[in-house]
């Protein structure tokens, strides 16, 4: 059939069906590949957008939610492996009311994406960063906590400049109320223990 979860023809359907339609969830829909059947109908009223692990769609496809949703506020983008800083500025251009941006496992990101959120989501409250690419650094995540002064929380668990506690104790002086979530490097392997070694859910989920 060509109605599989995701495929183009049901995300059509869905437009025409529900074309003011303010939450869309297409979590773990490991088969979307394109946004332009449903964003152009839906777009202009959608509140909330998750493409979670929508990891075959293209940076192009991507970067429509700057086109078509003026009024999101929240959007979950972590793996979408294939989202590029120039996809991401258009987004952030494009939705100057986000309060909400997951952006975990984004590899290909760096900092000259990040510092467009700076530039354009002064609304920004939560920011998932975890797992991005190596090349982000504590200056450009200052950078931003100045310009979003409503962050509260910014995940920044496995971002390779953020290893040492110097660091983050560094940006939590200035910025005392915000929560920044980062691993506790070790310099050696340590034996394995029975103690959570990762965050929980709880800690690392974006919204309340």
């Amino acid at each position: 059939s060509d109605h599989f979860i995701g495929s183009p023809a049901l995300l059509s359907a869905i437009a025409a069906a529900c074309p003011n339609l303010r939450f869309l969830d297409l979590t773990c829909c490991a088969g979307v590949s394109r946004l332009d059947g449903i964003l152009p109908s839906i777009g202009p009223s959608l509140l909330s957008l998750s493409l979670n692990s929508c990891s075959s769609l293209p940076a192009n496809q991507i970067a429509l939610i700057g086109r078509y949703c003026p009024k999101l506020t929240h959007l979950d983008l972590s793996r979408c492996a294939k989202i590029t800083n120039d996809a991401l500025t258009h987004i952030a251009k494009g939705c100057p009311q986000m309060h909400s941006l997951d952006l975990r496992h984004c590899s290909l990101l760096s900092d000259l994406g990040v510092t467009s959120l700076a530039s354009h989501c002064p609304n920004l409250k939560l920011l998932g960063l975890a797992r991005l690419g190596p090349d982000l650094n504590p200056s450009t995540v200052t950078s931003l906590l100045r310009a979003c002064t409503g962050l509260v929380h910014v995940n920044v668990y496995y971002c390779p400049k953020f290893r040492s506690p110097d660091v983050v104790g560094k940006i939590e002086a200035e910025f005392p109320h915000v929560r920044i979530v980062s691993r506790k490097w070790r310099k050696v392997p340590a034996p394995p223990v029975f103690e959570k070694d990762e965050p929980s859910e709880e800690e690392l989920r974006l919204v309340p």
